[in-house]
């Protein structure tokens, strides 16, 4: 999945969420708040792995969820 279609599927995840939850709020903003919060627990997640041999392959993974934030980040 490219990184525009996963910021496109977290995004849309959180905003039926929201929009059930929360019907009189502008579920769109709220939504991609949550995908961010999201996104930077995977990050941050990432970051802490061991990375002694594994090194190359998690960084393909962790700017593969770079490009995921910055997708979500675009207006």
């Amino acid at each position: 999945m490219t990184p525009q279609e996963k910021a496109k599927e977290l995004v849309l995840h959180f905003y039926e969420t929201v929009k059930n939850k929360y019907p009189s709020t502008s579920a769109m903003p709220l939504a991609k708040q949550c995908a961010l919060i999201a996104v930077n627990e995977i990050l941050e997640q990432l970051n802490h792995l061991p990375t002694e041999g594994y090194g190359m392959q998690y960084i393909g993974i962790i700017e593969h969820w770079e490009r995921v934030k910055t997708e979500i980040e675009k207006p």
